[in-house]
């Protein structure tokens, strides 16, 4: 779990700065102390949250099946996770709007959004946050009792 963490933490720490060097003026991102303090507290429990639904999808898929993992779970985890549209938008389809609550990219994404880009529609970040970590909570316990189990049955 602490290499997830780990990683999550540097793709972070490189996508931020590359993401400003590429985009250029083109961004408007004014964050105050209380909000890059809310930002690592996020992507800390972003990288959590990852590291937690690695441990448990990595109990659930065979070494032999992970080619599977991206057509059958990592595509649909990031399209209906609020990465491409907020999920607020998704108000003109209340079913998938309720569904997509079920994926924990979609706290991490607005809880983000609505640290970076307060003026656009978000997720209230309380929410997003209780959001994370919930999720956290029963990812890992579910993985962590399924690794357990796997490292104590072999």
């Amino acid at each position: 779990m602490c290499v997830g963490i780990i990683e999550a933490w540097i793709g972070g720490l490189i996508a931020l700065p590359l993401s400003l060097i590429f985009m250029g003026n083109s961004l408007d991102l004014t964050l105050a102390l209380q909000g890059e303090l809310l930002l690592l507290v996020v992507i800390l429990l972003a990288s959590i949250s990852s590291a937690t639904l690695g441990l448990l999808v990595g109990t659930i898929i065979k070494p032999s099946q992970v080619a599977a993992i991206f057509p059958g779970f990592l595509i649909p985890l990031v399209f209906l996770g609020s990465v491409f549209f907020s999920w607020n938008t998704l108000h003109v389809t209340p079913i998938i709007q309720v569904l997509v609550l079920l994926n924990p990219l979609v706290y991490v994404n607005e809880a983000l959004r609505a640290i970076l880009t307060p003026q656009l529609p978000h997720m209230s970040l309380f929410i997003s946050i209780i959001g994370i970590l919930i999720s956290i909570l029963i990812m890992g316990y579910w993985g962590r009792k399924r690794f357990i189990k796997m490292a104590v049955d072999n």
